[in-house]
């Protein structure tokens, strides 16, 4: 049983073994393949998204684009913007790099993503009939834009964000703030969020 204080958060696991459902099976929503063919997640976390839906206007859907992610994707992603940041920032030292990529990549070397605890979805808005929704930037974009609260985007762009997140967050599914798209329940960072001392989702992988 996983059973570790991170960062001040007890994590503990409450699933032996953990259960993950295959959300193409389990939802009603829309799923973008850019980046995984599989969508698992946990049950309450994914029975909370479906609920969440429900709470959007008229002609407003749910579209996914990643829910459990294995190790190794966490590693290729942080790699990746370790990569991006060296050519953006020629004159930082090593430690400012880890620094700032950790702020939208979780350090697969350290604790890891409530992705790997398929506990967190990356997910935007789109139409009744799949039409993806400009929210300022695209899934997985990392500029200052990714900011949620974000003042460099269009007024409709920032509605559609607010759209998202009050409809997860009416059922305990909280946003990640450095990332608009990126939302999660049960796991460290929905703990520090939310100002608990306890998480009881851990990793999976």
């Amino acid at each position: 049983m996983y059973d570790q204080i991170i960062r001040g958060i007890h994590v503990r696991e409450s699933e032996n073994p953990p259960i993950l459902i295959d959300m193409e099976q389990d939802g009603d929503f829309f799923f973008c393949k850019q980046f995984t063919s599989e969508f698992q997640l946990r049950r309450e976390v994914c029975d909370r998204i479906k609920a969440a839906q429900k709470r959007l206007p008229s002609n407003y859907r749910f579209m996914l684009y990643e829910a459990f992610r294995p190790r190794a994707r966490q590693i290729e992603l942080w790699d990746a913007i370790l990569i991006q940041l060296r050519n953006e920032h020629p004159s930082w030292n090593e430690d400012q790099y880890i620094v700032e990529a950790d702020k939208f990549v979780a350090n697969p070397h350290g604790f890891g993503s409530g992705h790997q605890a398929a506990a967190a979805v990356d997910i935007t808005l789109c139409s009744d009939s799949g039409q993806e929704y400009d929210m300022g930037t695209k899934v997985q974009e990392f500029n200052p834009k990714t900011l949620t609260a974000s003042n460099a985007i269009k007024p409709e762009e920032a509605e559609r964000r607010a759209i998202m997140r009050q409809a997860l967050e009416a059922q305990g599914i909280v946003n990640y703030p450095d990332e608009w798209w990126h939302f999660s329940y049960g796991d460290r960072l929905w703990a520090e969020i939310t100002g608990r001392e306890r998480a009881f989702y851990a990793p999976v992988d």
